[in-house]
């Protein structure tokens, strides 16, 4: 069940069909699903923080801004990504592997999912 992810073409209309699932849910449950951009999220982390914030009715605090100062535990894999201040060192990551994607690219652009990615390589 899993054969699309030896295929980049494949995983993109897995993609696909994920976006169109995600977009009928959203559809279905606007109030209970809120979308965040992480490249915006990233790069302007108090507005897009807020967003998510009063989306689900709580408190504004400037610690959300800093989870690297949390004094919790963190039992998952991200526990190294938790530590370390929110940062945009990952926008644009994808381009390191252009040509290994380049096949998916087309799909994805002809989808009208991704108008607002640049897929410029």
């Amino acid at each position: 069940g899993n054969n699309y992810t030896s295929s980049v073409k494949d995983a993109a209309l897995a993609l696909i069909e994920c976006e169109k699932t995600m977009n009928h849910l959203i559809n279905k449950f606007p109030n209970y699903i809120h979308v965040n951009d992480y490249d915006k999220l990233v790069n302007n982390p108090e507005e897009e923080i807020k967003k998510v914030i009063d989306f689900i009715g709580w408190e504004w605090h400037e610690n959300y801004l800093y989870p690297d100062k949390a004094n919790r535990i963190v039992r998952t894999a991200s526990v190294l990504q938790v530590r370390k201040p929110i940062n945009n060192k990952s926008c644009g990551g994808w381009k390191k592997y252009s040509e290994l994607l380049s096949p998916a690219i087309p799909i994805l652009e002809q989808s009208s999912f991704f108008d607002d990615y640049c897929f410029a390589l």
